[in-house]
């Protein structure tokens, strides 16, 4: 048995900006307020408030009806029809039969495929896929960015089950021939994605996925206790709270298109807010967080478990306090605006200059869901002192994760699993260096990683300043500059240069040979292309230096 097929690739999810822009064809490049207008306006009128609720109904009977019937499915984003059609295909296929489905690469390589992946991979054999990119239109509709492959299961299991693979392909004559085809294992897939058992996009094959192995045997995957991110505001689902004025006081809403690489704002935003309305509008989430907080706490501190026995017991810790209900914890609560965050963005493709793009940002500011920011901090009960505390996220720390994501090497590893979208499971994928503080503090390929990365944040964000002026890891920096006057500003010339002596700090962090990191350099074929001087600098470095 056979089955052959290319399964419908949209979500079933409601989209708004669809569904007014039926009635209104300028509802999508309105600004905020005016969309709001709209939406209102239109849904003031019985028969297209009916519809309104009719097909949000329809989506959710779908998506109830999909979670019941295909649970393997079940990703963690929106639902994807192809995912139905193939855990419905495989249940189909007899002993020894196969499945050809044309299917985006999302399926070997996402989180939200995981569980059918597993399935997979577990229990029928991946004979071979054939990943290609859409940047000749093969399919004219869709973004030229988007990935698909052709895969071929088979309804029978290996003992030591090898895919033959093939990555970044453009022209469908290949698959008449054996060109670029190379085996990769299920173990090669343990190895680089032990949680996920997803596939790395190797564009050089063999050769890069070699590499690949090597640099997870280095470091561990980025824990999110050493420092965990999250998204802030909703482009849509928060723009009642947006301002489309500034005015003295107000706060500027970041967006990912607003950060470069160590530059907080190389473009000016559109919305901001008032400060006290932001405060206000996340106290109840930031309750919660606490909350969350001290149970974490809870789950690890013995001494805190033997005091509240049997059990976290909520009221009672609110009473060891001597507060009467959670509002009283409202005064407690610290905003994170307060605070300088690294973020990076949610949008990105690992075919665009760089994938990875990170900036320290300066306090006193809100992001939308574009960028995803590093938590600043956990609050935690002081047991002896009986009240609550924060304990802020070091600075150095943020500092060395912003050297980290924007090195070339850590780039090219997250370049093998992106397509368009960048998001926090990707980066916890990554395999990083996580240091203690004390070994930040101390060790001195760290330190000089620290003073880099904050030089370099400082030429285009000198307010940083106020915040990293005290750190004892940037001593030296603070010897060698004036910094009571301004902070110093990098020539871009200066900048560049930099930034590839930074680089090569890193490369040295992963022990990369020079044909290693050759190779993952001619993966950046934008930069090449744009910024000439600048990478035959980093080629020059990675020659003479390694």
């Amino acid at each position: 048995m056979l089955i052959v097929g290319n399964p419908p690739w949209d979500k079933t999810r409601f989209e708004e900006p669809l569904f007014f822009s039926q009635y209104h064809s300028n509802y999508r490049t309105s600004p905020i307020s005016r969309k709001s207008e709209i939406a209102a306006s239109l849904l003031a009128r019985p028969n297209i408030r009916a519809k309104y609720e009719r097909e949000k109904e329809r989506i959710d009977l779908i998506n109830q009806y999909l979670s019941l019937k295909f649970p393997l499915s079940q990703g963690v984003g929106d639902n994807n029809l192809f995912r139905f059609f193939v855990e419905k295909s495989l249940s189909l296929l007899a002993p020894g039969g196969g499945l050809s489905y044309v299917l985006p690469t999302a399926i070997l390589t996402e989180d939200s495929s995981i569980g059918l992946r597993k399935r997979i991979l577990e229990k029928y054999y991946l004979r071979s896929f054939d990943s290609f990119e859409n940047r000749r239109r093969l399919f004219p509709g869709v973004n030229s960015r988007y990935k698909f492959c052709l895969a071929q299961i088979e309804n029978r299991v290996e003992p030591q089950p090898t895919t033959q693979a093939r990555f970044m392909l453009s022209d469908p004559q290949v698959l008449n021939t054996e060109a670029g085809l190379f085996p990769y294992s299920l173990a090669d897939v343990q190895t680089t994605s032990p949680r996920h058992w997803a596939y790395m996009e190797t564009a050089n094959g063999e050769k890069d996925l070699k590499t690949l192995k090597k640099l997870y045997s280095l470091y561990p995957p980025f824990a999110p206790t050493w420092l965990e991110f999250r998204r802030e505001l909703h482009a849509c689902k928060d723009q009642k709270i947006f301002l489309e004025k500034d005015a003295p006081g107000r706060l500027p809403i970041y967006k990912g298109e607003m950060i470069w690489q160590f530059q907080a704002r190389v473009a000016q935003p559109k919305y901001w807010l008032e400060p006290s309305e932001l405060d206000a509008y996340f106290a109840l989430a930031q309750l919660c967080r606490l909350k969350n907080d001290l149970k974490a706490q809870f789950a690890s501190d013995w001494a805190l478990q033997k005091a509240f026995k049997p059990g976290f017991d909520w009221p009672k810790i609110l009473s060891f306090l001597g507060l009467k209900n959670e509002a009283d914890l409202l005064p407690l609560i610290i905003p994170e605006r307060n605070f300088p965050r690294l973020a990076f963005r949610a949008i990105s493709g690992n075919t665009d200059e760089r994938t990875l793009v990170a900036a320290l940002l300066p306090r006193d500011i809100a992001a939308q869901n574009s960028l995803w920011l590093s938590i600043p901090g956990q609050y935690a009960l002081d047991w002896e002192k009986r009240r609550i505390v924060y304990k802020k996220t070091p600075l150095p720390r943020l500092l060395f994760a912003q050297a980290l994501f924007n090195s070339l090497t850590v780039d090219w590893i997250l370049r093998a699993m992106v397509a368009i979208n960048v998001s926090k499971t990707y980066v916890r994928r990554l395999p990083l260096p996580q240091p203690t503080d004390q070994e930040l503090a101390t060790n001195p390929l760290f330190l000089d990683i620290i003073q880099a990365s904050a030089r370099l944040s400082l030429a285009h964000e000198p307010e940083l300043w106020n915040d990293l002026k005290e750190l004892k890891e940037l001593k030296k920096l603070k010897e060698t500059l004036n910094f009571d006057q301004a902070a110093p500003l990098l020539a871009p010339e200066d900048f560049d240069a930099e930034k590839a002596a930074l680089d090569l700090k890193i490369t040295r962090l992963y022990g990369l040979t020079p044909d290693e990191m050759e190779n993952i350099l001619h993966n950046f074929k934008v930069i090449k292309k744009k910024y000439p001087n600048y990478y035959s600098t980093i080629l020059y470095n990675i020659k003479h230096s390694l």
